[in-house]
């Protein structure tokens, strides 16, 4: 698929998990209505008054768009409402940030507002006016010398009310500033008494500890009514780029800049310093972005909060700001249109900017560039980790999306399985073969344990490859299906039935090119149909010497690639390309190794057997059975043959039963001697370290037969001493 189609998927999926522009509009204004209210419209009204209104009013826009007003929906309004009625704290003008008010509506977005106190007066320069005692508690006077970009002073002017100068206020040298710790305890205590819960302080927020059952944190803040000087440069920014429209920028200008209680870490003046906050300006540019610009944004947000969230690291170190400030500036610097098609240019152009930023460890402020965001937060060893773990990510390319649950949820529905990725072909095929390394040893004791754990980490390789898993486990129940009529067969024309659409759905469900003909063979030899067995076995040993089949025990990622297989999603190619080991348990196997597949708990263990071991086993059984010594005896050879090449025809694990089987045959046919040699080899790997827990059946099944082996070659040996003696 191309990049432009996929784009296009993903922005369908996104406004179907986001939402469109109409409920992102709607979003937006449940958020203005408490704002309004907040900001002293309806005077004639009491608080309570006013809180009933919104509520009704919010509850009557939500009706005439849905219909009704679901359960989620009702108790974020009263949430609202409680926040409304509880912080009266002096005259403050409460301001709904954060994600819901940019128009968001995840679950597990928090309700964030900014108190903005309207009795403390912030001035740009000095002045001499006498401000009115009853509308201002204290003024200050904004001041930059010696701070950070970003980061202000606030030294007091006028002092209206002594009563607040012992509280808030912090002396250094003859000026008295505003201490941002003092101002945040004030805020504690008041907001503590006001709510009923204890207040926590979280950078410059304060949280309550609600036991989950209210998600709110508040930002007391102080404000400004003029433009910062340093932030003049954006405004001339923001007009070259003609985002967003003029009467926004004016807006923009208009609105008061906001100063949060929190200083810059690395200053020795840090409890009087106080960020400069541009929110309401980010709040009109969110709310001023097309449908694409947004949903950019939002990808951005899923991707930290379902895949960097999974990283201490990361998660640590990374926040949405982060995100948010990288498509402002994508918006501002990029050429490329904004429409659905674009949406994943646009969006790895953002990830791209975020990696040369973590690099470079310095991230520009959106509106005062100097101000260096990762500054004290993202560097060194840290650093390091991030990157490689965000270069990591960036390599999964498109699969990336798969491991957002949301994202991966509707792909499904849109049957969209992409199947490249930035570096696809030899990195993909690799995959592969971990994935099989992994799950190689005793691969069906854990298949369903295995299957919930590749399921859940939504990446695209390891999705396809538990349709592998999928196949494998429904041909092994088929196989186990066949055993089962087998047993209970009565010649009539439905189990002929059954067994012919057992054919059909096995060679349906076949993970590889061979297993399910094996089973098929296997079934034939349990029926005493020596010759359909054998001519099926045949076309296994054509197809296991196919120059394109690729053993799994064996993986060649680059053959693999060589094939085609990285053009097709991993289960189709696992089944045109490769052949697996086969598994066996006790009422799958063959009655020559029933002792073989049971623990001494009586208890079934499954075995994975090469499928070219037990092809050369099944064909010296078929001609053992049919009294054909002689191709029997070519075909334990050839299996001889077979596990002395150990690299390129069997997988180690599998090595001690294989060398079990040759015994077996040996013993069969009575070469006594070499099946000794044969068991003795078997018992060998097992010691040597073969073995498992699961293995306890294969140990004691083989100790058996060598005992009974040896009795044999001991009576053998005494029978021709009594021989010899009696000549």
């Amino acid at each position: 698929m191309d990049l432009e189609g996929y784009s296009d998927t993903i922005y369908s999926i996104l406004c179907s998990v986001v939402g469109n522009e109409d409920e992102i509009k709607f979003n937006r204004s449940l958020c203005t209505i408490w704002e309004l209210i907040a900001d002293g419209s309806h005077t004639d009204m009491s608080r309570e008054n006013k809180a009933k209104y919104g509520l009704e009013l919010a509850r009557e826009m939500v009706r005439q768009r849905l219909g009704t007003v679901p359960q989620y929906v009702e108790a974020n309004l009263k949430i609202l409402k409680d926040k409304f009625l509880t912080e009266g704290l002096f005259r403050e003008w409460l301001i709904y940030s954060g994600s819901r008010a940019e128009g968001f509506d995840f679950q597990s977005s928090d309700h964030d507002f900014m108190c903005y106190m309207k009795c403390f007066k912030v001035l740009e320069k000095p002045t001499s006016q006498i401000f009115d005692p009853l509308q201002y508690i204290q003024v200050y006077l904004l001041e930059k010398e010696n701070t950070k970009p970003g980061f202000v002073r606030l030294k007091l002017q006028q002092s209206l009310d002594p009563r607040f100068d012992c509280i808030v206020h912090n002396a250094v040298g003859q000026n008295t500033y505003l201490s941002n710790k003092k101002y945040k305890e004030q805020f504690q205590m008041l907001l503590t008494h006001k709510t009923g819960f204890q207040q926590y302080v979280h950078g410059p927020c304060l949280v309550p500890d609600a036991q989950g059952r209210i998600e709110v944190d508040t930002a007391p803040t102080l404000c400004s009514e003029t433009w910062p000087v340093d932030a003049v440069g954006c405004l001339h920014r923001l007009l070259k780029s003609k985002w967003p429209p003029f009467e926004v920028v004016k807006e923009i200008v208009s609105d008061e800049c906001l100063f949060v209680p929190i200083g810059c870490a690395s200053s020795p003046f840090q409890e009087i310093e106080w960020r400069i906050s541009f929110s309401l300006a980010e709040k009109r540019l969110v709310h001023s972005m097309n449908h694409t610009q947004f949903l950019t944004y939002a990808l951005l947000k899923l991707f930290l909060k379902d895949i960097a969230g999974r990283n201490t690291t990361a998660k640590d170190l990374l926040c949405s700001y982060f995100m948010k400030t990288s498509v402002f500036w994508e918006i501002v610097e990029t050429s490329i249109p904004w429409r659905s098609s674009f949406i994943l240019h646009h969006f790895w152009n953002c990830f791209r900017r975020l990696l040369f930023w973590i690099n470079s460890e310095y991230c520009p402020n959106f509106f005062i560039p100097e101000n260096n965001m990762f500054y004290g937060k993202i560097h060194g060893h840290a650093r390091q980790e991030l990157m490689r773990f965000l270069g990591c990510v960036y390599t999964e390319g498109y699969f990336m999306f798969h491991k957002i649950p949301s994202i991966l949820g509707e792909l499904e529905l849109f049957g969209e399985v992409p199947t490249m990725c930035c570096n696809a072909g030899l990195r993909r095929s690799k995959v592969i073969k971990k994935l099989f390394s992994v799950t190689a040893h005793r691969f069906h004791h854990s298949i369903d344990l295995l299957y919930d754990s590749l399921k859940s980490q939504k990446s695209q390789v390891i999705l396809e490859f538990t349709e592998y898993i999928r196949r494998s486990r429904v041909n092994l129940l088929l196989h186990k299906t066949l055993c089962h009529n087998n047993k209970h067969f009565r010649r009539n024309r439905i189990s002929y039935q059954l067994e012919r659409k057992i054919f059909r759905v096995l060679k349906a469900t076949s993970p590889d090119r061979t297993q399910s003909m094996v089973f098929i063979a296997m079934h034939f030899y349990r029926r005493k149909q020596h010759d359909r067995a054998i001519c099926m076995l045949f076309n296994v040993i054509r197809k296991l010497e196919d120059e394109v089949t690729i053993n799994l025990w064996n993986f060649n990622a680059e053959k693999y690639s060589a094939v085609g297989g990285d053009y097709l999603s991993v289960s189709d190619g696992l089944r045109r390309f490769t052949a697996s080991s086969i598994p066996l348990d006790a009422e799958t196997c063959l009655p020559e190794i029933v002792d073989e597949c049971l623990t001494p708990n009586g208890l079934t263990d499954y075995h994975l057997i090469s499928p070219l071991v037990l092809t050369h086993f099944l064909l010296f059984l078929c001609y053992f059975r049919t009294d054909d010594l002689l191709l029997a005896r070519s075909h334990l050879t050839e299996l001889d043959n077979v596990l002395q090449n150990i690299k390129i025809h069997v997988e180690s694990l599998a090595m001690p039963i294989s060398w079990q089987l040759l015994g077996i045959g040996q013993e069969m046919i009575g070469d006594f001697t070499n099946a000794l040699e044969s068991l003795g080899t078997c018992q060998t790997l097992l010691n040597f370290g073969f073995n498992s827990r699961y293995d306890e059946s294969l140990f004691e099944s083989n100790r058996k037969r060598i005992c009974r082996v040896v009795a044999i070659l001991i009576l053998i040996e005494i029978s021709d001493v009594l021989s010899t003696n009696q000549l």
